[in-house]
C-alpha cells in the first residue's frame, strides 16, 4: 500500500497536467496513517480543491502555512518513485491494498464477535463485508490504464518548456555533434539564454532559472574565453553554475549523489552535461547498458524537477543518412531521449536538425552562425570582438541547399559508378551545363561537398581561394 501511495503522490507532485493530483484528492485521508504521507495526501487534496496548481513547491508551501515540517528532500523522494507509470493505476493499487487491509480487519473482528456470542456485533458487521467484497469486485473491472481522452480533449496539458520545444522540465535532451563542431558554444549561449530570460537563438526562453553545468570536456582557459566573448565582460554571470570535471557518473552511486547534492545547493532549472561520454563507465555499443544510463540521466531530470541536455558525439559515417545513425554508440541513447537534435557543418553556419520530439510536432531545421558584434572583450591581453549565435534566414538558404545536395549526389554517382572521387572541372560542367549555376553558387556546393563527404579530388586551400567567401577562407 505504502509504495502505490508513494508513487501516487510523486505523480501528483510530477504531473504539470493536474490529472494525477485530481486522483490523489479522491484518497481517504483519514484512513491513512499518521505521518507524512498523510501531511502530503492532505496538502494535495486542499490544494485541488481551492484550485491552485500542485507541485513540490506549492505542497511544500502549504504544509509551512499550516505549520507541518516535511524536508524537500522527502517530496523529491516520492517525485523518484513515479517512474512514469499510470497514476490512475497507482490509485487502483492502493486502493486495492487499503480494502485487503480493512478486509482483514473486518475479518479479524468478525471472527471475535462470534466467538464472544456478540450477535449485534455480527449483524453490523456483515453488511460492512458483504459491501467491502462488491466494491472490490466492482474495482477490477477499471483496472486498464485507459486515457481520459474527453477531459483530454477538452484542456490540453501546458507542456513545461524550459526553452520551446527544446527542452521541457523533467525531460531529457540530446544534442550530437561531430566533434570541434561547437557544441560547447551552444550550451553555453543556451545557458546564458536561460539565466538571463533571452531567447535561445530564436526559441523563446519559458522558464528561466539557474543553470548548472558539468563540464568533462573542455579546458578552464577556453571555457573564461568562450564565456567571456558571449556574455561581453569579465563580470560574474548570475545564475550561472559549473562544475569543471567532477567526478560524477551516474551510473555510480557516488556520482549520483554528487550530482544530487549540487542540484539541491543551487535549485538550477536546467542542467547540461558535456559530454556523454565522460559521466558514465558503462560500454555505449551495448543497449541494455546505455538504457540504464540513460534511466539514470532521466529519474534526476524527474526527481529535481529540472531540464537536463546531453551534449554527445557522432560516430564514423561510413555512409550513413539519419542523425540518429550518426550518433555514436547504441540506438538506446537516441532512444531513451525526449528531445534530440543534430548539428551539421553547412556553408553558411550549423544546420540544425531535430531528429526526435516526444512532446510535441518537430521542428523546421534552420541554420545558425557565430557571428563577431562591434565591441570588444579582453582575453588575456588582447582586444578580441565579442560574439553571438544568430539563425539565418532559413528562406534564403533554401537554394543554396538544392545545390549542395545535388552536387553531393553528383560526386557519389561519380565515386560509384567509375571507382574515383568526381573532380573540380566535372562538378563545374555539371553545374555551368546542366543547371546553369552561378559560379560563386557552385563554390558554395564544393565547399559543402568538401566538408561532409571529402569527395572532390585536390586541395582544400586552393579551392578555397577560387570559391571560398571571406568567411570559409578564414576558417
Amino acid at each position: 500500500m505504502t509504495e502505490a501511495l508513494q508513487a501516487l503522490l510523486g505523480a501528483a507532485l510530477y504531473d504539470q497536467t493536474q490529472r494525477a493530483a485530481a486522483l490523489a484528492a479522491r484518497l481517504d485521508v483519514d484512513a491513512l496513517p499518521q505521518g507524512n504521507l498523510r501531511d502530503v495526501a492532505a496538502a494535495v487534496q486542499h490544494l485541488v480543491r481551492a484550485h491552485r496548481p500542485v507541485d513540490a513547491v506549492t505542497v511544500h508551501g502549504h504544509l509551512a502555512e499550516v505549520g507541518v515540517q516535511v524536508a524537500p528532500t522527502f517530496l523529491s523522494s516520492l517525485m523518484a518513485r513515479h517512474q512514469g507509470g499510470n497514476p490512475q493505476e497507482y490509485l487502483l493499487l492502493h486502493q486495492t491494498a487499503a480494502r485487503k487491509a480493512k478486509l482483514q480487519d473486518l475479518l479479524r473482528r468478525l471472527h471475535a464477535a462470534t466467538v464472544a456470542g456478540d450477535q449485534a456485533a455480527v449483524d453490523l458487521l456483515h453488511p460492512q463485508l458483504e459491501a467491502l467484497v462488491r466494491e472490490g469486485l466492482h474495482s477490477g473491472h477499471h483496472r486498464l490504464p485507459f486515457l481520459d481522452l474527453t477531459a483530454l480533449l477538452k484542456e490540453t496539458p501546458a507542456i513545461p518548456w524550459i526553452v520551446e520545444p527544446f527542452v521541457a522540465l523533467g525531460d531529457l535532451t540530446v544534442v550530437a555533434a561531430q566533434a570541434g563542431v561547437g557544441k560547447t558554444w551552444l550550451g553555453f549561449d543556451l545557458a546564458l539564454a536561460v539565466t538571463q530570460h533571452r531567447n535561445f537563438l530564436h526559441l523563446p526562453v519559458r522558464r528561466a532559472g539557474p543553470v548548472l553545468i558539468f563540464d568533462r570536456e573542455n579546458g578552464a582557459p577556453m571555457i573564461a574565453a568562450r564565456l567571456k566573448k558571449l556574455w561581453g565582460s569579465d563580470r560574474p554571470i548570475p545564475g550561472l553554475h559549473l562544475l569543471h570535471f567532477p567526478h560524477a557518473f551516474v551510473d555510480d552511486a557516488a556520482g549520483r549523489r554528487l550530482i544530487l547534492q549540487a542540484v539541491e545547493e543551487i535549485q538550477p532549472a536546467l542542467l547540461v552535461f558535456d559530454t556523454l561520454s565522460k559521466f558514465h563507465q558503462a560500454e555505449e555499443n551495448e543497449a541494455p547498458a546505455m538504457t540504464r544510463v540513460m534511466s539514470a540521466f532521466k529519474e534526476i531530470a524527474v526527481q529535481t524537477r529540472t531540464g537536463l541536455v546531453l551534449f554527445h558525439h557522432f560516430g564514423k559515417d561510413d555512409g550513413k543518412k539519419s542523425a540518429a545513425q550518426l550518433t555514436r554508440g547504441s540506438s538506446a541513447i537516441m532512444d531513451n531521449a525526449d528531445q534530440a537534435f543534430a548539428l551539421f557543418r553547412a556553408t553558411n553556419g550549423l544546420r540544425v536538425e531535430q531528429s526526435k520530439a516526444r512532446q510535441t510536432e518537430k521542428m523546421d531545421e534552420f541554420i545558425y552562425k557565430l557571428i563577431p558584434l562591434a565591441d570588444t572583450v579582453m582575453i588575456g591581453d588582447r582586444a578580441e570582438p565579442r560574439l553571438a549565435l544568430q539563425v539565418v534566414d532559413a528562406a534564403a538558404d533554401t537554394a543554396r541547399g538544392e545545390t549542395e545536395r545535388a552536387v553531393v549526389e553528383f560526386c557519389r554517382k561519380i565515386e560509384v559508378a567509375e571507382k574515383r572521387p568526381a573532380t573540380r572541372g566535372e562538378i563545374e560542367a555539371f553545374g555551368e551545363s546542366e543547371h546553369r549555376w552561378h559560379r560563386r553558387k557552385v563554390g558554395f556546393a564544393l565547399a559543402d561537398a568538401i566538408y561532409h563527404g571529402r569527395l572532390i579530388k585536390g586541395d582544400r586551400t586552393k579551392l578555397g581561394q577560387a570559391y571560398y567567401t571571406p568567411e570559409f577562407q578564414k576558417d
